[in-house]
């Protein structure tokens, strides 16, 4: 059966919050034709908008879903980077060792290697960071969202109170009758 459709896997814990908060600073938006401004509790994270968007990619890319997970990564993360710190400082130091002894030809195979150390470092410090961000925020995304709902129930509340004071002002049958 090639065209059976298989339900999605229902998205759950750190990326589920994101998404959420990422549909309410309306990134994502369900109907396009009807964009509502975006509420003053997440004003500020609009302006944070290129550091949200990193860490819901960083969250897609690699899976975690737990606090705990994050914190693993982290501490994985950390760890390799110190390997990889000491493993290039042994191999500056060869390189310097190299070029007081002129050959050229290792010398360049050993920049080589710092360079892609030194990348893989970049992109390790960018995922810490990307953690720690999300650790921090994760806390104040929840209450920023439950404050989100409250504010909405409210304005909900209100909006069915007001309809009864609309629907009983204004001119009825019986004030426009006989023109009294």
């Amino acid at each position: 059966m090639a065209g059976r459709f298989q339900p999605q896997r229902k998205i759950t814990g750190l990326r589920a919050l994101y998404l959420r908060y990422c549909y309410e600073l309306r990134i994502i938006v369900k109907r396009p034709t009807s964009v509502k401004r975006v509420s003053f509790l997440l004003r500020e994270d609009v302006a944070k908008l290129d550091q949200l968007i990193a860490q819901i990619r960083f969250l897609g890319r690699t899976g975690m879903e737990t606090i705990d997970e994050l914190t693993s990564y982290r501490e994985s993360t950390a760890a390799e980077r110190a390997a990889l710190t000491e493993q290039r400082q042994a191999l500056r130091n060869r390189l310097r060792r190299l070029s007081r002894q002129g050959s050229q030809t290792e010398a360049d195979a050993v920049k080589a290697q710092i360079s892609s150390i030194s990348q893989r470092l970049k992109t390790l410090r960018r995922d810490m960071v990307l953690c720690k961000g999300i650790a921090e925020r994760s806390g104040q995304v929840k209450e920023n969202l439950i404050l989100l709902k409250q504010q909405q129930e409210i304005e909900r509340k209100e909006k069915t109170e007001n309809e009864l004071f609309r629907r009983r002002g204004g001119i009825g049958r019986a004030t426009n009758a006989g023109g009294r």
